[in-house]
């Protein structure tokens, strides 16, 4: 595995490429890398966990939903990273607690999960690795709630767009109003008048399913008020 692929986990997991333990090894010998295509429901609420996905391509979003249809988007799992959800409920011994949709076509290494939890307790850089990222995303959900709780949805939505934007490395955007909505956990009213607000003053332009990154440095300036 680690030869046939050893570009892609070289560039994506570069301190995993370089173990050489008897346990990360029987791990990954007979993992198969898989190719999961856009729009596809990876996991769901209550399900079991298998495998342990390390994404080399593409994204996974992880969001929680009500019983009213609102979304809270926890993270996304991008290349060179694993679901922490997943790695959680494995230690815990407990189900699935979200719902994650690949977003564009994802592709990595499915490990099993005994093979995962055996190189987690006998493996120390292995271990070092998954408590780092596990740490990583509690900060950057703790930045979430803060976002959630403090900050208003004006300056939300740029913040939104301008990471975003930066994540996938272009300037236009393939999102509805709705969908955007779900990101922000409000409604689609309250996101169309403001979109609408920002294309007024030039920051962007709106198209049909679609936004456009006009002037990304006047964008952030309205983080920063």
């Amino acid at each position: 595995m680690i030869a046939t692929d050893a570009r892609a986990w070289n560039e994506h997991f570069p301190h995993l490429a370089r173990l050489r333990t008897p346990e990360w090894h029987a791990a990954v010998r007979n993992a198969p890398v898989v190719e999961i295509p856009p729009r596809t429901v990876v996991m769901r609420p209550g399900d079991a966990c298998h495998h342990v996905l390390m994404v080399w391509q593409g994204s996974i979003r992880v969001y929680l939903s009500g019983e009213n249809g609102r979304e809270v988007v926890l993270y996304r799992v991008h290349p060179g990273e694993v679901c922490v959800l997943t790695v959680a409920s494995l230690l815990r011994g407990m189900h699935y607690p979200a719902e994650a949709v690949t977003e564009a076509e994802v592709r990595g290494l499915s490990i099993p999960a005994a093979g995962f939890m055996r190189a987690f307790s006998e493996d120390p850089e292995f271990r070092r690795f998954v408590v780092e990222t596990l740490a990583q995303r509690l900060f950057e959900t703790m930045l979430c709630v803060q976002e959630l709780a403090f900050m208003r949805l004006d300056v939300r939505l740029p913040w939104f767009l301008c990471k975003r934007f930066q994540e996938l490395g272009t300037d236009v955007m393939e999102i509805t109003h709705q969908q955007l909505a779900h990101e922000l956990g409000t409604t689609r009213e309250m996101v169309s008048r403001l979109l609408k607000e920002l294309e007024r003053q030039n920051h962007i332009r709106l198209h049909r399913g679609r936004i456009e990154l006009v002037n990304p440095d006047r964008l952030r300036g309205m983080i920063a008020r």
